[in-house]
């Protein structure tokens, strides 16, 4: 005789019961599946193509010529104007002679370089008579112009001046009593600037510088 179940018991399988229930396959959870993305697929860099080979540049030669040109040859050191050494002075007349082309015992650069020399110690020489050059002098020089006249001062003092120049004459050197050729020539340049000198002084120094210095 079958007996009744008990209506206090449960047909259902208990839940912890591992040989009840459905498939053992339907308790492992399942993984996610990701949601498919709605950006568009990262599109593949492009690589940059190789450089080509480099083309070596040609070589270019440049020729310069130069041309050197020499140097003149040195003549030395230039020449330096200074007093001569002579000991014989000369005569107004004399000096013109020296002054004239062709006729002169010193030459043209040693007669320029004298007349320089005038032209920086004397008052008269240039600034009252031109006396720069050769030319110049021997016109003064040849003056026949009496002693009272100025022109005839004019050749005694230039004759004085180139005998101190040429070394015959020093400046400190007595030349009557107890005046000097820097007095003398003071004296009649003086005479020769001044327009109220009178003959009588023109005279005086110009035989002064005649007699004493220019012999």
């Amino acid at each position: 005789m079958t007996q009744a179940p008990d209506p206090g018991e449960s047909n259902q399988p208990a839940p912890d019961d591992p040989g009840t229930g459905d498939d053992p396959g339907d308790d492992i959870e399942e993984s996610p599946t990701p949601d498919p993305t709605s950006a568009p697929a990262p599109e593949p860099e492009e690589t940059p193509a190789p450089d080509p080979t480099p083309v070596p540049l040609p070589t270019v030669t440049v020729t310069v010529t130069i041309t050197v040109t020499p140097s003149p040859p040195s003549t030395g050191a230039p020449q330096v104007c200074t007093r001569g050494t002579s000991r014989t002075p000369l005569t107004a007349a004399k000096w013109a002679k020296e002054m004239a082309a062709g006729k002169a015992a010193y030459d043209d650069a040693t007669l320029t370089c004298y007349l320089s020399l005038v032209a920086k110690a004397s008052t008269v020489f240039p600034e009252v008579k031109k006396a720069a050059t050769p030319a110049a002098a021997a016109k003064i020089l040849k003056s026949k112009a009496s002693a009272k006249k100025k022109a005839g001062l004019d050749r005694e003092l230039l004759a004085a001046w180139l005998n101190w120049a040429s070394g015959a004459r020093n400046i400190t050197a007595k030349v009557t009593g107890s005046a000097t050729l820097k007095s003398a020539l003071t004296v009649a340049e003086h005479h020769r600037r001044e327009a109220r000198t009178t003959p009588a002084q023109i005279s005086r120094s110009t035989t002064t510088l005649r007699k004493h210095v220019n012999k």
